[in-house]
């Protein structure tokens, strides 16, 4: 009866229940290779929106809940793998969401130990995030900190839904068993009431959709299954909601392997045509970074997930398949040295591609041997060095705003840039000097220390110049503890402020 009503309701609500209209799904079109990961993590959410629902309705239908077992796990690693700026405080809950799969592989890549740092989570998901994190990785020097951030957190008023939850994260710490089941009924509740969590774990806000089964409370009580030992976990009656599907349950729990684990599963969906590389994102995704910034707080590094991601993909045969007969600065921006030669024709180094030249391209190509190789090529015959049409930047913006670098190599890069008339001096973006982009690269002042010495030998380099935030370049390296640098700017604009020269 209970899967008969949420069938009809998810009937009702879907705007199809159809998985071959899903499986040729259309994708958006994006020919600039420096904004295609925007478009592509959109193809991705695209892809996977509705899908575990579709998914539960063709398993309540036909009474398969394997189905909706597998569309649980490949939705989970889509969203995961569209996720975009601005959701890392929710991550947490969307590894409860792959626990409801059994998912681990995907918990561990999504939820490393370390985000329970990260510093600038809302505090709703500080304290629950880090209480679900503890409990995962059974860590009880961050467990016992959890716990007393949410005995304060219990104290204060919050939304219902969040006050149940913790109560849930504390009992199951404690293993007070006997208050999980009651609780679990009480969040199936307050889940359909409020639009808070709702809200956060879908991209599509078909909350109607969202109230027919409580993925989140198959979470929590996977999350027990992982906790506690068998025999503790088999004494818990199965809550008593509409929003909690028993027979799904019964499948989950007896699915549950190391071996079922440790994998995406067979999908749901196969996806065709020209989608077919999104079958390959499953299998493709990177674990969750933490980066520290200038002040030293912890956020997580979606620039890292992106590339690392689609690096992947670019290689593999579908994905090659619809994007073989881009133009040549797709190769520049994305591919090998060899298969950036096969698409260049003489000239090619004069045109503009979407405002910019080849050069920019390969000047952020992410894999560094293809991006000196291309951009010496370039330079060799005859690239143009000029700063961008509508952004301002100039060449050195795009190579130091890059996350990897072989330094030796760079700097040789820089040198052949400055010969070939490469302004060093170029206000871009925000009114960004190159020297401001290069204090703020990922690498240590010693690891620096052959570009700082490029650098402050150039005899009219800009350093008054101040950003739109009204920082100059001393004043940069100082916020981002480039001591050495900030000392040997300090003696440069003393003498030139001497001499006048």
């Amino acid at each position: 009866m209970q899967c008969q009503k949420i069938a009809e309701k998810l009937k009702q609500n879907l705007p199809s229940v159809s998985t071959e209209r899903r499986e040729a799904q259309p994708l958006r079109e994006e020919r600039d290779p420096f904004t295609f990961l925007r478009i592509a993590a959109v193809n991705i959410r695209e892809a996977r929106e509705d899908l575990k629902y579709i998914g539960c309705y063709h398993a309540c239908r036909n009474g398969d809940m394997e189905i909706l077992y597998h569309a649980v796990r490949q939705d989970a690693r889509l969203e995961y793998a569209g996720i975009l700026h601005g959701s890392e405080s929710f991550l947490w809950i969307q590894a409860l969401i792959s626990l409801s799969g059994n998912d681990h592989d995907l918990v561990i890549r999504m939820l490393p130990r370390d985000t329970a740092y990260y510093d600038r989570a809302h505090t709703i998901h500080k304290v629950l995030g880090r209480l679900l994190t503890a409990l995962y990785y059974r860590d009880n020097d961050l467990g016992s900190r959890a716990l007393k951030a949410s005995e304060t957190f219990l104290c204060q008023k919050h939304p219902k839904i969040w006050l149940l939850t913790a109560q849930y994260l504390c009992a199951l710490w404690r293993k007070e068993t006997g208050r999980l089941s009651s609780l679990l009924t009480e969040i199936c509740t307050a889940e359909r009431k409020s639009d808070l969590l709702l809200e956060q774990c879908t991209d599509s806000r078909h909350l109607a959709l969202e109230k027919t089964v409580s993925f989140f409370a198959h979470g929590l009580f996977a999350l027990a299954q992982h906790c506690l030992s068998p025999e503790e976990f088999q004494n818990i009656p199965l809550p008593e909601d509409r929003g909690f599907l028993k027979e799904y349950e019964e499948y989950r729990r007896t699915a549950f392997s190391s071996v079922d684990a440790e994998g995406s599963a067979e999908p749901f969906i196969r996806f065709s045509g020209d989608a077919a590389w999104l079958n390959e994102v499953p299998d493709a995704l990177p674990k969750t970074v933490l980066r520290a910034d200038a002040d030293g707080d912890i956020f997580i590094d979606y620039e890292d997930h992106y590339e690392k991601l689609f690096t992947h993909l670019l290689h593999s045969p579908s994905f090659q398949k619809m994007y073989q007969n881009r133009d040549v600065c797709w190769a520049a921006k994305w591919d090998t040295f060899d298969h950036f030669l096969n698409q260049y024709h003489a000239g090619d180094e004069k045109k503009r591609f979407y405002g910019r030249g080849l050069l920019y391209y390969a000047l952020a190509n992410p894999d560094l041997n293809a991006r000196y190789r291309i951009s010496h090529f370039l330079l060799e015959h005859g690239a143009e060095v000029l700063p961008l049409e509508k952004e301002f930047d100039g060449p050195y913006h795009y190579l130091f705003r890059q996350k990897y670098h072989d330094i030796p190599r760079t700097k040789a890069l820089c040198e052949e840039l400055l010969r070939h008339g490469a302004d060093p001096n170029q206000a871009g973006t925000r009114n960004l000097l190159p020297v401001d982009d290069m204090i703020r690269m990922q690498y240590s002042e010693k690891e620096l220390k052959p570009l700082y010495d490029l650098w402050l030998s150039l005899p009219d380099l800009e350093l008054n110049l101040r950003t739109f935030g009204g920082r100059r370049p001393i004043d940069l390296a100082r916020k981002y503890g480039r001591k050495e640098l900030a000392g040997r700017l300090e003696k440069r604009m003393e003498h030139i402020s001497a001499t006048g020269s």
